[in-house]
Parts: structure tokens; C-alpha cells; sequence
């Protein structure tokens, strides 16, 4: 449909005087994604790019009075598609704008010290909730427990989730809320850390989230649409113009409440004209008869405005590393056993629903970190075939695939065709748990963060945040991390054009948008990004995002 507004658009007489403005961006240096322009241009109507290339070869084809082609100087500064994350989480990182962010912490008495800030505050019975805490920065490597925080916490439920967001602190008054004490089970999926007399140590893990989740009060439509706006700012500002949300985790929210963030809140955004980024948006898996039922009922599978996608479904087949609920083949080093969490032991039934939903046309988002989840997640979508509905199915994702269990594997990931979406900016976090929990082998070439090895495999690679889980929303950086600026295993860095492509046509593959946007080209929405340096300079340093358009429109610019 898109290429058809184009065509008719470039039809128009293009001396009519009375055409529609057009707009020519001049003066800067052009990265389609695929290919470059040193001296580029491009032409604009209507939100959709008319044409792009040399700028001599573009204005000769677009000549016209001044009052017909409007131009603008991009001052010399460098071009690129708008940036795509493809795994972000929109209103929780909206939401997370506002609360207690304690990734700064490095000591017991700085942890403690802001919680009590943050409830300096609050009223009696308010709830603190927070984000960030990760264990190795702190002094001593202890994780929390309530014993650190009941003393200053003793009128405020607390819930703090770890950096990774697999783990999360309960003070003692959440715990009670939530009815956990030392005979309540672990539930399928997560763990309660307990202590003396199998007594709560308030860490819960995973699925176990959910116990204290359902006893904070629930967050109200506006405030979700609130922070929706605030994470669409946030993206803008870091020249992000679709982001593929992958909502929010079902062990934080009831699954009725995940399927309102999509209908009750990205919906309505979308009706309203109110989404100010794309949002590719996909629910949990639990969901998949509601949206099969939601997309038969629909011709398409995105909004008439073009802001919200749908027709993904996501599960988690494991945990996380740092939380070594991970799932892995061998044990983690020093751990007496175990070899993490998987998240599903019915893997029977988990089959049976992952392939009603991809019969229904639903593409399937993974999430598996440990080389074993890997290694079944593979298998289990190999032995499933897609139907032919409407839901934009296209190939799977696996969410993460940080650790493999080798080369084999990869070639098995590349045969299914699916996308590995990853995380570039998780590497850094990662490095010191990865060579401490499995050692220099499992951490090497083609075991851990293995991007070229998948890329030579023959894996299409996408770059996620998972924002604001561990990395903040920031695909330019994610660049950066994954070629010149990776420390960890430098074999596995990709060239700047594959990591650009990993934020752009890739990203948009992997979110089944690529028809809209992701490449600056002919027919495609005019999002794009405005840039102070050259990203292909191996050696330059992450660029500043000078301005961000969308549709056409300029939509953020550097104060």
C-alpha cells in the first residue's frame, strides 16, 4: 500500500503548481542502511520518501520553482534510517522514568541509604518500587535481602527488581501482603531464596515475581498512557523511531492486564493519533487465542496510522544469567549443580501452545539465554510449522541467544530462519559473571555473545535493549558495543555496516515492519535520524543525535 502512494505521488505533475509540498534534505551524507551517499539527498511527501540518492541526481529530477520543492540544509551532518530497538519494554521503561533507580549503588549503606530516601516520601502503606540493583557492583558481592531495608521500610511495601529484572528484594511488609512466608511453595517457574527455618529471605526469582506483583495496587490507564509518552520522548531523544515492545513480563502482571496494555492503552494511543514512535507491540504467549481472534478480525496486521504493529506472541523458556537461572547444558562453576530454571518443565504442553499460536499465523518471540534453553528452543520451533493467517507470522525470534552451545547450533538457528535478537550492552555486565559462573570456554568464541559467528552462520541479527532491564534504549550505542567497542572475545565483533543493519532493515525484519520502514528508501516512511559523525569510521566514538523525524515531521532536536 505504501509503494502504491509512493508511485502515485511521483505520477503527479511535477510542474503542477498546485502539488502537495514536497521537501528536499540536502547537505549531508546519506546511510540508506545498505548503501552510502557521500553528497545525498532526500525527498519527502506526505511522511513517505519519494526519492534518495546523489543529490545532483536527485535534484535533476526534481526540478522546480522554490515555491514547488522546499529545501533543507542538513548542515553537513550524517543521515541514518530511524533506529529500531527491536526488544524494549515501553510502559515499563516509561514508568521506570519515575522510580527509585539504584543501578548506581556500590556499597550496602548507598543501597540502603536511597531506599530510605525514596521513602522519606512516601505516605504510610505507599508502595516503593525500584530497578537496577545488580549484587557484583556492590561491595562484598551480597545480594539483599529485607534484613537490609526493614529497619527503614517498616510503613512501605518495597519491590526492587534486579538489573535483569529476573530477580527482585521484597521487604518484609511486601512479603506479608503478598501472603509469602516460610510454607508458601515455590511456583512453577521461580523460587523463593529462603533462609533459617525456611524462612523468606526476600529474593524471589523469576515466576515467583508475580506472588508480591499482584499485591501492589494496579497502575490506572492514564498513568500507563503517561508512560507510554514518556518512553516515546525518551526514544526520539536517542533517535529511535519504532521500538518492538515486547510488554510487560506476564510474572509482573496478570495475563487479562497484559492483554489492556495492548487493547486498553497502545490502542486507543494509536485511535487517538497519541503514539508519538512505532510500537511493534506483541503479548504473552497465555494470550495467543485472544490475538489470533483479534487479527482474524482485522485485514491487517497494523494500525491505519501506522504506529502500532501487532502479531507476535511471546514465552520465556528460561532465566538469566546473572540470576544463574539461565538454563545451561553443564552446571554454573561453584554452584553444586545447578544448571539454572527452566521456566516450562511441561515442554509438552508449552509445544502444543506455541503451535496453535503459529498455525494461527502468530509469529513466536523466544526468550532463551543459557546454550541448553537455546538448544531446545531450536528444536522445539523446528518441529512446529506456521499456518497461513493473517497475524504477519514470519520467521521466530529467539530473545537474547547469549549463550550456544557451539557452531552446530548456529547452523541449526540459521536453517529454522530465525532472528536472534541481542543485546550488545549487556556485555559489559555480563563479562565478569560470565567467565566467574562458567568459565573461559563456555565465555569464548562461539559460546557467548557470538555475533559474528552468527552472522557468518548465516543468522539474521537484530539489536535489542531490553530497556529498561540491564541497558538503557540507545541502539547507537548497542553499535558501538558490538564492533569497536567490544572488549570481551574481539573475534565476535561485527563491522559497523552489520551492526547498522542490526538497528535498521535487520531490526525491522526481525519485527515484520520492514515494508514501512528500517531502509531509507523509495515508498518508505520518511523516519530518519540526524547524526553529528560518521558511524562507518570504525574508530569514531557513538555519534550525537543532532534531530529525529518521523513521517517527515522533525520530532526531537539536540537542545
Amino acid at each position: 500500500a505504501v509503494l502504491a502512494a509512493a508511485a502515485a505521488f511521483v505520477a503527479l505533475d511535477q510542474n503542477s503548481k498546485t502539488a502537495p509540498s514536497r521537501v528536499l534534505f540536502f547537505n549531508c551524507t546519506v546511510n540508506t542502511g545498505e548503501r552510502v551517499y557521500q553528497n545525498g539527498a532526500l525527498v519527502v511527501e506526505n511522511g513517505v520518501i519519494l526519492d534518495v540518492g546523489d543529490a545532483e541526481a536527485v535534484r535533476s529530477r526534481w526540478s522546480g520553482g522554490p515555491d514547488y520543492l522546499d529545501e533543507r540544509s542538513l548542515e553537513g551532518n550524517f543521515v541514518l534510517p530511524g533506529l529500531i530497538d527491536a526488544h524494549a519494554h515501553v510502559i515499563m521503561g516509561g514508568s521506570f522514568l519515575k522510580m527509585l533507580d539504584l543501578s548506581g549503588a556500590t556499597t550496602r549503606e548507598e543501597f540502603v541509604g536511597m531506599v530510605a530516601s525514596a521513602g522519606a516520601s512516601k505516605q504510610p502503606g505507599e508502595w516503593i518500587v525500584g530497578y537496577g540493583f545488580d549484587e557484583r557492583k556492590l561491595a562484598g558481592g551480597a545480594m539483599p535481602g529485607r534484613d537490609w531495608i526493614d529497619g527503614v521500610t517498616a510503613q512501605n511495601p518495597v519491590l526492587i527488581s534486579r538489573a535483569d529484572g529476573h530477580t527482585a528484594l521484597a521487604n518484609s511488609l511486601a512479603l506479608s501482603l503478598a501472603g509469602i512466608g516460610a510454607g508458601t511453595p515455590d511456583t512453577p517457574g521461580g523460587e523463593i531464596a529462603r533462609g533459617p527455618g525456611n524462612e523468606p529471605t526476600g529474593i524471589l526469582k523469576d515466576a515467583a515475581i508475580t506472588l508480591a506483583r499482584r499485591a501492589m495496587p494496579p497502575q490506572t490507564m492514564r498513568q500507563k498512557e503517561e508512560a507510554v509518552m514518556a518512553a516515546a520522548s525518551f526514544a526520539l531523544s536517542n533517535g529511535v523511531t519504532t521500538v518492538g515492545d515486547m510488554g510487560t513480563p506476564i510474572f509482573s502482571l496478570p495475563k487479562e492486564e497484559c492483554w489492556s496494555e495492548f487493547e486498553d492503552v497502545l490502542l486507543r494511543m494509536a485511535d487517538s493519533g497519541a503514539l508519538g514512535v512505532r510500537v511493534k507491540t506483541c503479548v504473552p504467549l497465555d494470550l495467543w487465542a485472544e490475538l489470533a481472534d483479534f487479527v482474524a478480525r482485522r485485514p491487517e496486521t497494523h494500525h491505519p496510522g501506522l504506529r502500532l504493529f501487532w502479531g507476535t506472541v511471546k514465552e520465556f523458556y528460561d532465566g538469566s544469567l546473572g540470576s544463574e537461572t539461565a538454563l545451561m547444558t553443564d552446571p554454573y562453576l561453584g554452584s553444586e549443580g545447578n544448571v539454572g530454571l527452566r521456566i516450562h518443565e511441561d515442554r509438552e504442553a508449552l509445544a502444543s501452545r506455541i503451535g496453535a499460536a503459529k498455525r494461527a499465523g502468530l509469529q513466536v518471540a523466544m526468550h532463551a539465554i543459557g546454550d541448553l534453553a537455546v538448544d531446545e528452543t531450536i528444536s522445539l520451533l523446528s518441529g512446529l510449522e506456521s499456518g497461513g493467517g493473517g497475524g504477519g507470522g514470519g520467521g521466530d525470534r529467539i530473545e537474547h541467544a547469549q549463550h550456544t552451545s557451539g557452531l552446530q547450533a548456529l547452523d541449526r538457528m540459521a536453517s529454522l530462519g530465525a532472528h536472534a535478537v541481542v543485546n550488545p550492552l549487556h556485555i559489559a555486565d555480563d563479562v565478569g559473571a560470565m567467565l566467574e559462573k562458567l568459565g573461559e570456554e563456555r565465555a569464548g568464541v562461539g559460546r557467548s555473545y557470538a555475533f559474528r559467528s552468527m552472522v557468518e552462520a548465516g543468522v539474521a541479527v537484530s539489536f535489542g535493549s531490553d530497556w529498561p532491564l540491564v541497558a538503557p534504549l540507545d541502539p547507537l550505542a548497542s553499535v558501538v558495543a558490538a564492533t569497536s567497542g567490544r572488549k570481551h572475545v574481539p573475534p565476535e565483533r561485527l563491522t559497523r555496516q552489520e551492526a547498522i543493519a542490526a538497528v535498521t532493515w535487520r531490526a525491522a525484519e526481525a519485527l515484520n515492519v520492514s515494508d514501512f520502514v528500517g531502509r531509507l528508501d523509495r515508498g518508505m516512511r520518511a523516519d530518519f535520524v540526524v547524526v553529528d559523525a560518521d558511524l562507518l569510521d570504525p574508530g569514531a566514538e557513538k555519534p550525537v543525535v543532532l534531530k529525529t523525524f518521523l513521517d517527515g515531521e522533525c520530532v526531537y532536536v539536540q537542545e
